[in-house]
Parts: structure tokens; sequence; C-alpha cells
């Protein structure tokens, strides 16, 4: 199967989001992270994000990043969601944060790691 992935994943635990839609306002927590985009999980069902950008504050290790963001694909379970989102407008920061926890190989995708489909 080929990996159509642009950028290496990160795994994140204990990392949580805050999202507002203009309307509504929840947390999430993040599975994953990578450059340009985010893997999002325990999110309420209630905040209406599908297909619409909205606003995502991530703080993670001393870091804020503030953002916008859009819905790429999502599963409902129950009462929550779980969410892969595509960064907009990414700042410079986020790019060297996230740059720091990559494999330090030239090529990212021959490295030991964790490649989700």
């Amino acid at each position: 199967m080929n990996n159509r992935r642009r950028h290496f994943r990160i795994d994140m635990q204990e990392t949580e989001v805050h999202i507002s839609d203009d309307i509504g306002f929840c947390s999430a927590s993040i599975a994953n992270i990578s450059r340009s985009g985010i893997c999002l999980f325990d999110m309420s069902r209630k905040l209406r994000v599908k297909g619409d950008n909205f606003l995502i504050v991530i703080s993670v290790q001393g870091h804020r990043f503030k953002t916008l963001a859009q819905s790429r694909w999502g599963t409902d379970q129950r009462l929550d969601t779980a969410l892969g989102v595509e960064l907009k407008n990414i700042p410079c920061d986020w790019i060297e944060f996230v740059s720091t926890m990559e494999p330090a190989e030239d090529d990212v995708w021959s490295s030991p790691g964790r490649m989700l489909d």
C-alpha cells in the first residue's frame, strides 16, 4: 500500500487543544501531529467543524499555537468524535516545533516511527 502522507506523524500524549467554531467551544486530545495537521480524539460531537474552518489553540510543552484548521476526515463513536485536521495559515514556530521531534535522517519515511494510513 502506498503511503500518501506528506509529513511524518509524531505521537502525542496528554496534550489538549481548544477548538471554537464561532458558535461553540470545546476541548479535545491530540493523538498525533505533523507539520501540516493533527489527529484529534475525545472531541464533543456538538461542535460543528466538518467542512468549515475553525479556530484551534494548541498548548504543548510550554508553547502555544493558534491557527485556523479544517477537518479532513472524522469518525463518530457514541458521544465523541475522532477528527483528522489540516492546519491553515501554519505559524512558522509550529513547523519549527514539530521539526525538532522528527527523525534526524534526511528521509523520514525510512526511519522507525509510527506511520498512519
